[in-house]
């Protein structure tokens, strides 16, 4: 929508946008299902080997791989390409743009602009056997990744002379997007697993499960909590002469960004 504020001297325009899919998946894995953990724990019985205390909770009702719910994996057969995801991949994203200009005169005009952006998506990572990467069918492991984008600016163009011009610009852009298997919620050193007592957010241990690669089962925790936020903010001025047939453009900027991957 737009329309004038002032007339002859302010003007608005407002946009906004909603942006969503849902993709269904295609491909099959082999996972650890309840049958296939009864042919594991026969085996040890019979070599006489007992249970880990540590494996049971890991692989029980509370652990990893998703036993109850949408998409669980406790009913499977013990056979190789065992589960077919009902979950589908999803993403949305909300955008807006504003801008507001105005004329001070027939000499100056200010132009104030706005874009903010905003959405996440959940989906699979996208396997490469080629590239020495691996990706999962349970939604546990599906990669979450929201994202935050802004940007602001204001320019100011101005007429100095019948052949002299000049536009000063300053702006800025903000970026931020986070990455983390979609259950990050697990608590490994409750669990018995405590892999890494290094690492921890503000004195605690960092939740989510580990990467684990059970011989040909798919793997899990693939994606570890990692984002990555970023400033940038630019000051530019270009002066334009225009002689005959001939333009002349001067111009100049100043830039600075700070970026923090974490």
């Amino acid at each position: 929508m737009n329309g004038p504020i002032r007339k002859d001297k302010a003007f608005y325009l407002a946009s906004f946008e909603k942006q969503q899919y849902i993709i269904g998946l295609s491909g099959v894995a082999t996972e650890p299902s309840d049958a296939w953990v009864t042919a594991a724990l026969n085996q040890l019985s019979a070599a006489g080997i007992p249970e880990s205390s540590v494996s049971a909770t890991l692989i029980g009702p509370s652990g990893f791989w998703p036993r109850s719910g949408s998409g669980n994996i406790a009913g499977l057969p013990a056979v190789p390409n065992n589960f077919f995801s009902p979950i589908a991949s999803i993403g949305h994203s909300y955008n807006g743009v504003a801008k507001v200009d105005y004329n001070f005169n027939d000499k100056h005009r200010l132009s104030l602009r706005w874009f903010g952006g905003q959405g996440d998506q959940t989906a699979p990572l996208g396997g490469s056997p080629a590239l020495g990467t691996a990706s999962s069918n349970l939604k546990y492991y599906f990669e979450d990744a929201p994202i935050h984008v802004f940007n602001y600016s204001l320019t100011l163009n101005s007429v100095l002379t019948p052949r002299l011009t000049n536009q000063v610009l300053v702006g800025a852009n903000y970026f931020n997007q986070t990455f983390s298997d979609f259950n990050n919620s697990f608590d490994t050193k409750a669990m018995g697993l405590f892999l890494s007592p290094a690492a921890t957010i503000n004195g605690k241990p960092i939740h989510g499960a580990p990467n684990i690669v059970i011989g040909n089962f798919e793997q899990i925790g693939l994606t570890p909590p990692e984002g990555r936020s970023d400033l940038t903010w630019h000051a530019t001025d270009i002066v334009s002469y225009n002689r005959g047939a001939h333009q002349f453009r001067f111009g100049g900027e100043v830039r600075q960004a700070h970026v923090n991957e974490f």
